[in-house]
This record gives C-alpha cells, sequence and structure tokens, in this order.
C-alpha cells in the first residue's frame, strides 16, 4: 500500500502532500497510475508524488523505468531491467547488491529525484526537513498537517 503524506504552512494556508512509490504504465506516451498493489499486468516503472521548492507545486516524479514492462514484482528488479539513467536513484544500493544484482526499487536515494520541469530537487517522502520556510508566505515553517497526517491507499 502507498502512503501519503500531508504537510502544511503553520503561518498560512499553504499545503501540499508527498506520497510512497506507485506503479505505472505509459498509455499513448501518458502515465497511468496502476492499482497498488494487486496489479497483475505490465508495469512501466515507479513514481512518487512530491513536491518542488522551485516550480511551487506537486508532480509527479519518476523513480524507476524499466526496460521490460512484464516484471513480476515491480519493487525488486534485476539491474539490466532498469534503464540506465534511473540507476543514478540507487547509487547507494550498486554496492550492496553486486552478488544478486537484483535491488529493491521502492528503496530508493530521495536526495537523487528531480523535478521533471525544472530540473532541481524536490521534496519527497519522507518530507526530510521540517525546518523548510513556506514558499509562499515566507514567514511560516513547513510542518506535518495535524488534521489529516498520513494515510495508505
Amino acid at each position: 500500500m502507498a502512503t501519503y503524506y500531508f504537510y502544511q504552512c503553520n503561518s498560512c494556508d499553504f499545503k501540499f502532500s508527498t506520497s510512497e512509490p506507485h506503479e505505472f504504465l505509459y498509455q499513448n506516451s501518458e502515465l497511468i497510475q496502476l492499482p497498488h498493489p494487486s496489479w497483475d499486468g505490465p508495469c512501466s516503472g515507479l513514481f512518487a508524488n512530491a513536491y518542488c521548492p522551485t516550480c511551487k507545486e506537486e508532480k509527479k516524479v519518476i523513480i524507476v523505468e524499466y526496460i521490460d514492462e512484464n516484471v513480476r514484482n515491480p519493487f525488486e528488479s534485476v539491474i539490466e531491467n532498469i534503464k540506465p539513467e534511473f540507476l543514478k536513484n540507487y547509487s547507494g544500493y550498486m554496492k550492496d547488491y553486486p552478488q544478486s544484482k537484483r535491488i529493491p526499487t521502492e528503496s530508493y536515494n530521495y536526495s537523487a529525484l528531480i523535478c521533471p520541469t525544472c530540473m532541481n530537487q524536490v521534496f519527497c517522502l519522507p518530507f526530510q526537513t521540517l525546518e523548510q520556510m513556506c514558499p509562499k508566505c515566507t514567514k511560516g515553517k513547513i510542518e506535518k498537517d495535524k488534521a489529516r497526517g498520513s494515510y495508505m491507499t
């Protein structure tokens, strides 16, 4: 089950959310979120909901794309089935898994994820530092949304 995390400014009405990885499939170049976790078909990869402080909006950020979409478990893959441009998201794991060549694709390097629009780092799950200034009012601090907290889908 994917978990969503909700955040808010402690001074204004600004809110955003992030999430754990979701399976997706490309259909006609469009990213389609797949049912989680019971999908039993092709899977193009995993994405996460993230917040881009530069663009000041929530984004879907691709974590990994697979060469062969017929993966048994999209949350674990052989290194050879990951498109080369996404291996940077697993730099810490490449040293840990040289024998098995299988890596846990849901355990990616959060700080490696970048916004597909502006190419800057995004805030993903879990929101790494809650001491960030609010991008809207620049007076308040971002904190967990006490009313919504987090939930699983």
